[in-house]
């Protein structure tokens, strides 16, 4: 899985994450972190995921 922060500046860029989501509470309310959580719950743990922007 591509790290955590691969994740987030593939779907957020740097100002959003400065300005916006500065807690773990805000960035997990944004719905598009709320559809990649749920997504990626039902992945193998042991699977390998790309993401692309």
């Amino acid at each position: 899985m591509k790290s955590k922060y691969g994740v987030l500046h593939a779907l957020f860029d740097n100002k959003l994450l400065v300005l916006e989501l500065k807690t773990l509470d805000k960035l997990k309310n944004e719905p598009q972190m709320q559809k990649f959580l749920v997504w990626v719950r039902k992945q193998d743990p042991g699977k390998r995921i790309s993401v692309h922007r």
